[in-house]
């Protein structure tokens, strides 16, 4: 008997990237915690808010995190800590300006321009941001 061996990941990448997969398949895949897995899980409109919530309150990737700002089917209460994220790092930037942030401050960026452009972004956040980063980079 031949067996043959595949990356759980590679199959768990295709299932999250098809825009016709069900809630229920990207529930199963989400136990995988691999960063692009979870990255493309972010992305998919069809993934459970309650994964969502749970992919923005981990400890994930800055992909992660620009997929969920993006994602029309996060939750209000995932785009509110998203928005509380990026404007942190913001935050500290500011008071703390020798310290390097690099990246965190580019993905503080794209998180506040796909909160932005989020239909289901509440105007409160979206005031803010405009109040707070217009001249910024919003331009």
């Amino acid at each position: 008997a031949k067996y043959y061996f595949f990356d759980s990941s590679i199959l768990a990448q295709a299932i999250a990237e098809s825009q016709y997969v069900s809630p229920v398949a990207l529930e199963a895949i989400s136990f995988i915690h691999d960063g692009y897995v979870d990255m493309l899980i972010a992305e998919n409109t069809s993934t459970p808010q309650y994964i969502l919530e749970e992919l923005v309150s981990g400890d994930s990737m800055y992909s992660v995190k620009q997929n969920l700002a993006k994602n029309p089917h996060t939750p209000v209460s995932a785009l509110e800590k998203l928005f509380t994220y990026a404007n942190s790092v913001f935050i500290e930037r500011k008071t703390n300006s020798s310290i390097q942030f690099g990246a965190s401050v580019d993905t503080a960026r794209e998180i506040l321009r796909n909160l932005m452009k989020n239909p289901s972004t509440p105007k409160a956040i979206l005031d803010q941001i405009k109040h707070s980063y217009e001249l910024y980079f919003l331009k």
